[in-house]
């Protein structure tokens, strides 16, 4: 047994996890392009800007990005603003 993995296996399982990132990408982007949307319109920010706060909410609150836009876009908030009333 290898005390340090090879290269090639830490290379595979690296590749593995890019992959799965890249799915839930692709799996999500159009939940997280209607956050982006939401955001825009509701506070007047360019699509850096308001994918910035969406990602920066999942951060804050250990969540992934879809599952924070999809709380978006079902109730108009970002988890970092549950306890601000909502925008009327």
């Amino acid at each position: 047994m290898w005390s340090n993995p090879p290269a090639s296996a830490v290379a595979a399982h690296n590749a593995g996890e890019l992959a799965a990132q890249l799915q839930y990408a692709l799996d999500y982007r159009v939940i997280i392009e209607r956050g982006v949307g939401h955001l825009m319109a509701r506070d007047q920010v360019d699509a850096m800007t308001a994918f910035d706060r969406l990602r920066r909410a999942a951060r804050d609150t250990q969540t992934k990005i879809g599952d924070v836009a999809q709380r978006l876009v079902s109730t108009g908030r970002l988890p970092t603003e549950a306890s601000r009333s909502a925008s009327p």
